[in-house]
Formats: C-alpha cells, sequence, structure tokens
C-alpha cells in the first residue's frame, strides 16, 4: 500500500508537471496578442476536464479493487517505466544542447582570425588573398609588381612585352585594403566557403599614363610593316565556265589604338602576365565578311545574268551570248546593285547585222551561160531590226531566261545558207534579154522578154530583188498609155514584170524562145 500511495504522488506531480507547461504555454499564446480566442477555449477545456473528472471517479474504486487483487510487481511496473523513459529524453536532450552550444563556440572561436584575415575565396584585382592579412597581401602586391611585364601575344604568333620598369610601375595603398578586412563579419566566414567574391581597387597600382601611351605606340603590332589592314569580302572577277564567286575578308594584323591602350591599362592594374589581343577583341575587323546577306544577294545577282544562254540561230550557223561576253557587260551601282549596259546590247545587234545581213550588199552569181557576175545593187536579202531586236534582247536579259531565237528582221530572205535567194528564182539577162526560172533548183522555164526602153529613161536597173507583190488583171499606166495586163509582178517599186501580147521583129530575130510566151520588164507609173 505505500509503494501504491508513492506512485500516486509521482503521477500527481507528473500531473502536475504537464499543467504547468500548458499554462505556460497559454500564457505564452497570450502575450502574441491571441488572448480573447484562447478565453473562449479554457473555458471549453475546462468543462471537458470536469466531465473526464467525473467519469474518472466512477472508474476509480474498480480501479483501485483490481489494482488491490494484482501483485505488487506488476502494480508499480508501468510508472517505473515512464520515470525511466523521462530521464533519458532530459540526458538526449542536455547531450544536444551540449553539443549545439559547443559547435557554436567552435564556429565563433574558428571566425575570430577573420579579424586579422580576408575570407576564403577572396581576391583583390585577381589575385587570391584568402587567409591573408592585409599586410601580406601588400606584401604579395609589391612583389607582383616587382619585375612586372606583361607579354603581348599577337596574332600570327609574334609577342611583345611591356615591362613594368618602362612605365613607372608600383603599387600604391589607400587604406582600402584595411576597409575591406573592416567590413567582414566574422560570424559569416562559412558562407564564403563556397562562395568566390573579387575586389577591384583602381588606385592600388600606379603607373606613369604617358608613358604607358609611348610604350603602347612603339609596338611593333602598331607599324605600317605589320599592321595589315582588313579588307572585306568582295565579289571575284568573272570566272570562265563559273561565273563569280565571293572572295573571303581578309582579317588583317591591325590593332585599333584606342582598344589597345585600354587593354593594356586594364590587364596591367590587375595583375596579368599575359594578354592576348585577339582575345581582348582590339584588332580592326572587316566591315563586309564572305557571309554577308546584302553580299551575297548581289552575288546571286550578278550569276543569275551571267547564266542566262540566248542562242540566235541563222540556219545551219549560229551566234550564243552567254557568260563569256555578257559579263562585260555588267554594272555595279556601288550600293550591292547590278544592271546592264544598254550601249553594249546595241553593239552586239549591231555586230549581228554586220555578220548576217544580205541586203544591200553585192552578191556573186553564177548565170545560166555558166559566167559568175558581181550583183553590186542588192536590195534582197536578210535585214535584222536593229533597235527592235535591241530591246527584245535586253528584256530577255532582264528576265534571265536562257532561250533560243531568231532576231527581228526587217527585211527576210529564203536561206542563210548559200545565196540568201534560195533555189527558186528568176534569173533575168538584160543583155541577152533572156529570162530563166528556177524552182527548187531546177529550170522550169525560160524566154526571151523586153526590158524598159533605156532612150526614154525608162531602164531596167541591175540587182538583185524580192517580190513585192503578184497581181492578176492589173492595167499598167504610163506616159499617153494604159495597158491592161494578165500578170502584174512588181520587184522595184513600179518597176516589173509582166506578159506580152507580141514580141517585136527585132527581138524575135535575134533571139530564139523555147517557150510560147512573151515578158517584157517596165516602169509603171
Amino acid at each position: 500500500m505505500i509503494r501504491y500511495h508513492r506512485d500516486q504522488k509521482l503521477l500527481a506531480a507528473a500531473l502536475l508537471y504537464r499543467r504547468n507547461r500548458i499554462r505556460f504555454m497559454e500564457t505564452g499564446n497570450q502575450q502574441a496578442g491571441y488572448g480573447r480566442s484562447r478565453g473562449k477555449w479554457n473555458k471549453r477545456k475546462q468543462q471537458e476536464r470536469l466531465a473526464q473528472k467525473e467519469s474518472q471517479k466512477l472508474v476509480e474504486p474498480q480501479k483501485q479493487q483490481n489494482q488491490q487483487s494484482a501483485p505488487l510487481g506488476q502494480q508499480g511496473q508501468e510508472p517505473e517505466r515512464e520515470n525511466n523513459g523521462k530521464k533519458i529524453a532530459v540526458i538526449a536532450g542536455a547531450a544536444a544542447l551540449a553539443v549545439v552550444v559547443a559547435a557554436g563556440a567552435v564556429y565563433v572561436g574558428l571566425g575570430q582570425k577573420y579579424k586579422r584575415v580576408y575570407f576564403p575565396n577572396t581576391t583583390i584585382n585577381g589575385l587570391d588573398v584568402s587567409g591573408l592579412t592585409p599586410e601580406e597581401t601588400k606584401d604579395r602586391i609589391t612583389a607582383e609588381t616587382s619585375g612586372y611585364t606583361l607579354t603581348l601575344q599577337e596574332r600570327g604568333g609574334a609577342s611583345e612585352v611591356i615591362s613594368g620598369s618602362d612605365i613607372g610601375f608600383h603599387p600604391e595603398f589607400d587604406g582600402t585594403l584595411e576597409q575591406i578586412l573592416n567590413d567582414q563579419s566574422v560570424f559569416a566566414w562559412g558562407f564564403h566557403i563556397g562562395r568566390y567574391v573579387d575586389y577591384t581597387i583602381d588606385t592600388m597600382a600606379v603607373f606613369d599614363e604617358a608613358k604607358l601611351s609611348d610604350a603602347v605606340a612603339a609596338l611593333s603590332c602598331l607599324k605600317p610593316e605589320q599592321a595589315v589592314e582588313p579588307e572585306n569580302a568582295y565579289i571575284s572577277d568573272y570566272i570562265s565556265g563559273t561565273g563569280y564567286e565571293i572572295v573571303p575578308e581578309n582579317e588583317g594584323a591591325r590593332p585599333d589604338l584606342e582598344l589597345l591602350s585600354s587593354a593594356v591599362h586594364e590587364a596591367i592594374l590587375n595583375f596579368q602576365e599575359t594578354l592576348s589581343l585577339e582575345d581582348a577583341g582590339v584588332y580592326k575587323k572587316p566591315q563586309i565578311t564572305a557571309d554577308d546577306e546584302a553580299l551575297n544577294a548581289e552575288l546571286a545577282a550578278w550569276n543569275k545574268y551571267v547564266q542566262t544562254r540566248v542562242t540566235y540561230r541563222f540556219g545551219s550557223k549560229s551566234e550564243i551570248l552567254d557568260g563569256e561576253k555578257l559579263h562585260t557587260w555588267l554594272v555595279s551601282d556601288g550600293q550591292g546593285g547590278v544592271s546592264l549596259d544598254e550601249s553594249k546590247i546595241s553593239e552586239y545587234v549591231s555586230w549581228m547585222a554586220q555578220n548576217y545581213n544580205t541586203a544591200y550588199k553585192p552578191k556573186t552569181f553564177r548565170t545560166s551561160y555558166g559566167q559568175s557576175v558581181t550583183i553590186s545593187k542588192s536590195v534582197y536579202g536578210w535585214k535584222i531590226n536593229q533597235s527592235e531586236e535591241a530591246a527584245a534582247l535586253k528584256q530577255i536579259l532582264l528576265s534571265c531566261e536562257s532561250q533560243e531565237r531568231e532576231p527581228v528582221y526587217s527585211q527576210t530572205a529564203a536561206s542563210h545558207d548559200g545565196n540568201d535567194y534560195g533555189t527558186t528564182y528568176a534569173e533575168i539577162n538584160l543583155t541577152a534579154q533572156h529570162m530563166f526560172f528556177y524552182k527548187e533548183g531546177k529550170l522550169v522555164v525560160q524566154s526571151d522578154f523586153v526590158s524598159g526602153n533605156e532612150s526614154r529613161g525608162w531602164s531596167t536597173p541591175a540587182g538583185v530583188y524580192p517580190l513585192t507583190y503578184k497581181q492578176r488583171n492589173a492595167t499598167l499606166k504610163g506616159e499617153n498609155y494604159s495597158t491592161p495586163v494578165s500578170y502584174w509582178m512588181p520587184f522595184n517599186g513600179g518597176i516589173g514584170m509582166h506578159d506580152a501580147t507580141g514580141v517585136p521583129a527585132s527581138v524575135e530575130k535575134s533571139t530564139k524562145r523555147t517557150a510560147p510566151m512573151a515578158v517584157s520588164i517596165c516602169l509603171r507609173q
């Protein structure tokens, strides 16, 4: 019974502890501004506890009876286990608190040294000063500046050196190093283990600006023999069989003096030992590169012209107009455009006319009597209409459409090959007053004829002429005459051939007709 009462006292003490804890928490919540709502919560909780106590009073006698009948060992076993668990929890909490306090003390202790040295991963003007004092940093900077040189790595593999002694290079400290240290918080050192911080101090390194300018200006990379100016990409001259191509830009090796001076200045302030002029981007660059959109568009326009092919047909002969000639007709406007020199088009058409026109040119003719004669006046033949053909050719070239064609003619003939009058023609011998008619190279008919009266100024001129037209049942009218004819075929203005009803006796005696017909060649007025 004594043990039972002792356990009851312990249980009461535990309940008292819990109640005190609840009060403490409630007080804290009330202090946080929840007083009014917590009052309602307390009344509800009190009612619940009163109901619980009443229920426990009804159960308590039965519990006591069960406990009295149970063995003493079992009666006290559960309170002892509860006490042991609480002791372990208290011990573990105290140990954890001790560890936290110890770790905090160690962290603070380790951070004390950062009152004297810089945080980890700290650089100043590119110099790693982690764990160094300001004085040690000054010594390091002074050592760095002693005998300092900057090597310039240039395009093409060349290099040059600027010595610190040549520019009066030396360190100068203005208290900024100490100020950086003073701004450090010893409690923040742990955050710098994985964090890098770089400080830039403009006045830490001092040199003579005028001497530096002189040193830069004296660099060999700026001399004309080495400083090759960059060249823009451009369109090549015409390449036979290929057309035009883009000649790539030439980077050259000409540094921009302002960019070079700035890069060197910055490198010295940061105590760099080498400076790649290529990486620093100090070289002048071409304004137009091979991939320039406008340049490629212009290339396409030039090639479009020279890839056009116009083939002129003159019977079995031909003239081909393509890039081999067309490239000499192209003119750049200086703004990426290309145009045709129209005078070249006219010259080309004129050249074709000179070579292929046969009209108004002397002709050699082999007569039916076996003699070869030269006919100086030859109206008949091919004649190119040069103005119309030049205009047509211009449009073809502007459209860049390849094609085969014949030029525009103002006058045509029977054939381009051999004699332009072909194999079907009438041969009229004014001396013999005899005519021959050939069709497709074969003599069909021959006959005497009477030509115009020379004494009256109606002579028939020699030459080669085309028939202007053919007419049936015409009336020929002249001075004091009007003669109806069955056939009229003019060939030279008012001069033409027509049928005749009779043949003069003089002609009949001097010639032998092989066909029962008479032909007269006269002037129609």
